[in-house]
């Protein structure tokens, strides 16, 4: 998925958390995208999250 330079700096820097989008595929077809930022967990996890979003429910 491509998303303009400008709106992916506005994405990355603001409140938005992603973006939707739904083609038209052959045979009446649709394909649903979704990108989203990806928040650090609310519950302690063994994976890296150290290039995650801040969860927005943990800050106050």
């Amino acid at each position: 998925m491509m998303v303009p330079e400008t709106q992916g700096k506005n994405w990355f820097h603001g409140n938005t958390v992603g973006f939707e989008h739904e083609m038209e595929l052959p045979e009446g077809k649709k394909l649903h995208l979704l990108l989203e930022k990806d928040f650090t967990c609310l519950e302690n996890r063994a994976e890296d999250q150290s290039d995650n979003y801040p969860n927005p429910k943990l800050q106050h």
